[in-house]
């Protein structure tokens, strides 16, 4: 593939280049996991600039560039709302959520339950042919960092060790009329 001429030849810097192939990961194929990590490792500017026009022509033949920034729109605007301490906000689970189905269609957040850890459902109407799909995200110990414990999406997260923790206590604690996790994923608000 020849690149002189397209949107990546513009991109100079190698360190600016595998930052944007890292930043693919929440939307790539395994297959296209594998070849990443590969161009990245073999540290070849033009390699990766290779593999990253191509990435972006096979998902938007005509118009790469403009799909690319989009992408990285959104990829900026994860990174502000879904950084934590350790991680930005595209390798955070929520953020990986987001960059790889959107933005939910319905976003349940409860900072200071009475009763539970912070948590956050999201609901989605449909992703691909799944309908009605919901993700628990719980904060146990940092700020805004808050790990995907169950999904009801195939190949997500189904922390099974989670749901029975979680159904000991709150059935133990009592609802006391407050909201929690499950509730939430019951009936999405």
């Amino acid at each position: 593939i020849d690149t002189e001429k397209t949107f990546v030849s513009s991109i100079k810097n190698i360190d600016t280049m595998r930052l944007f192939i890292k930043y693919l990961y929440p939307i790539e194929s395994p297959r296209e996991s594998i070849y990443s990590t590969n161009q990245l490792n073999m540290d070849s500017l033009a390699l990766m600039q290779r593999y990253f026009y191509k990435f972006w022509k096979d998902r938007d033949p005509f118009q790469p560039q403009a799909a690319w920034e989009h992408y990285l729109t959104i990829v900026e605007l994860t990174n502000k709302e879904f950084k934590n301490g350790l991680l930005p906000g595209y390798k955070s689970d929520r953020g990986r959520v987001y960059l790889s189905y959107g933005a939910p269609n319905s976003r349940q957040q409860e900072y200071l339950p009475k009763y539970f850890e912070p948590f956050e459902v999201w609901h989605y109407y449909h992703i691909e042919s799944e309908r009605n799909l919901k993700f628990i995200f719980m904060n146990k110990n940092r700020a805004n960092e808050y790990r995907l414990v169950y999904s009801d999406k195939q190949g997500e997260v189904t922390d099974i060790d989670w749901l029975h923790r979680f159904e000991e206590k709150y059935y133990n604690d009592g609802d006391k009329g407050n909201l929690s996790p499950w509730d939430y994923f019951d009936t999405p608000r």
